[in-house]
């Protein structure tokens, strides 16, 4: 069916009988839509099809989402735990505070030998210095004083006097 000739009007029953054969062949054509759901403003299946069609983009999010997993295990779930650690590889205030623990080791068993293969331990040559400084040291400090000056004091000059 077609409309007539061109110059002449079709009459309105050509025209409904026109529409109702065109919009009948256009629902024969084409599949049923399907429904999608919305995110926003946007399809859902939109929105995720433009973000996934850059590798970079996912890539990078890949990649992040790697790092904050890997942090999360490496510091939250399984952190790293130093054990049997030699006294030569702690750091300098790990290394003042095991100075300390020699000296009040000292101060209850008086064995100096023992007390300088401990510091020996150290891995310094002249450790004698090092356990005069740190005992002037807490000398000053007036919330630090006590047993632990003490015991630093006595270890130096028994270093320094070289006697059991």
């Amino acid at each position: 069916m077609g409309y007539p000739r061109e110059g002449s009007t079709p009459s309105l029953g050509t025209i409904i009988i026109t529409e109702i054969a065109f919009s009948v062949r256009r629902t024969q054509e084409r599949p049923p839509r399907r429904k999608r759901a919305r995110l926003g403003r946007f399809a859902y299946n939109d929105f995720m099809r433009e973000w996934l069609s850059s590798p970079l983009r996912v890539g990078s999010i890949a990649l992040a989402l790697g790092v904050a997993l890997g942090l999360l295990i490496g510091y939250g779930v399984w952190p790293v735990e130093y054990t049997d650690v030699d006294p030569i590889d702690l750091s300098q205030p790990e290394q003042e505070a095991y100075m300390l623990l020699v000296g009040q080791a000292f101060t209850y068993d008086g064995d100096l030998a023992l007390a300088r293969q401990r510091l020996a331990a150290l891995g310094r040559a002249d450790y004698g210095v090092d356990v005069m400084r740190l005992a002037e040291e807490y000398a000053a400090r007036p919330d630090k004083i006590g047993k632990v000056a003490t015991a630093l004091e006595a270890l130096a000059e028994a270093l320094r006097s070289g006697s059991q």
